[in-house]
């Protein structure tokens, strides 16, 4: 968002003529009007300076009002459908004879014929489905040519590493190293996790709301980070955690392990059996350092916190793959 307005939009596509895409593949679209009106202090698109001489509106004004002239009172319906049924035509004839690229063509003016009619009024609800119906049809039938084509060359751009997995297949990546440390830091901090979206509905954002409430603290609790609050907001645009006074490290834990029987962990003379010994190894100490009580032996370790740095990346990864919707998308082979 910039002054009020979107400036940009982010469109998944699961699917790509009726074939699943994989990965899921994101079209990203920027409103380089609204921002250039933003960045000239203009209050309406036309009052944009385009070149230093001539205005939005002296340049793209007309053909944006004769467009709209054709679109919405002159042009024929008649004529019309039977460009239509032309280019329909055409389009069957190119992918009879595995020509990926024309087809492509005259579906796409389809297309574009079939928003004239709608345009001027000439599409019906049951005759709207038919003509979609048709559309996707030849779409689905010119992008699986395309795929077989492709084949036939055997997908050759990613012999050249530009893809990082064969088709149909997931290329998952997880980055398990550790952060580059950037300075110790010693005192609490605030940690603020925002996730964007397109637009959520209102229910979604009350449950993101209430699961990244719930499940952060329970991460961060089982993590053993103290903190001062958790608080979470969140819009149809983006949730967001504020966790104040954070503690820079996990606070040390002290883990103790149970062992054998006094009478197995050591013979008559006071010496550790191979049972302890076996014990204590198991459980990375000496066998001197074993602990006796209860009638048992104890492995006492004292683990150092790992630094907060360190440990968010993975706890925010956690945080996100638990998040559940009533209705989600499928991003990888893993749905």
């Amino acid at each position: 968002w910039l002054d009020g307005q979107e400036i940009t939009q982010f469109t998944y596509f699961q699917q790509s003529g009726s074939l699943p895409l994989d990965p899921v593949s994101v079209e990203i679209t920027y409103g380089l009007d609204r921002i250039v009106m933003y960045l000239q202090n203009k209050r309406q698109v036309w009052d944009i300076d385009v070149d230093g001489v001539h205005s939005f509106d002296e340049i793209y004004r007309p053909a944006e009002v004769e467009h709209c002239v054709y679109n919405f009172e002159l042009a024929d319906v008649d004529r019309l459908k039977q460009l239509y049924e032309i280019y329909q035509a055409e389009a069957q004839a190119c992918i009879a004879r595995g020509l990926v690229i024309p087809a492509h063509d005259f579906v796409l003016r389809q297309s574009h014929t079939f928003n004239l009619l709608d345009a001027r009024g000439a599409i019906g609800v049951t005759e709207r489905a038919k003509f979609f119906a048709d559309m996707r049809r030849q779409a689905r039938a010119v992008s699986e040519l395309y795929v077989k084509q492709r084949e036939t060359e055997e997908f050759p751009w990613l012999a050249n590493g530009e893809a990082t997995s064969a088709p149909g297949t997931s290329a998952a990546v997880t980055d398990t190293s550790e952060p580059e440390a950037t300075g110790q830091v010693t005192a609490p901090q605030d940690f603020l996790l925002e996730l964007g979206s397109e637009e959520l509905p209102p229910q979604d954002v009350g449950e993101g709301i209430e699961q990244i409430s719930r499940n952060l603290a329970d991460l961060l609790q089982a993590a053993k980070l103290t903190y001062t609050d958790l608080r979470v907001t969140g819009t149809t645009r983006r949730l967001v955690a504020h966790v104040t006074g954070l503690s820079p490290m996990q606070t040390d834990e002290v883990v103790e392990k149970r062992g054998p029987a006094l009478d197995r962990a050591f013979d008559e003379a006071g010496n550790p059996t191979k049972a302890a010994a076996g014990f204590a190894r198991g459980q990375g100490v000496d066998v001197s350092e074993l602990e006796t009580r209860d009638k048992y032996v104890y492995a006492v370790k004292r683990v150092a916190g790992r630094p907060t740095t360190a440990v968010l990346p993975e706890l925010c990864v956690q945080l996100l793959d638990g998040l559940r919707w009533r209705k989600t998308m499928r991003w990888n082979s893993s749905n």
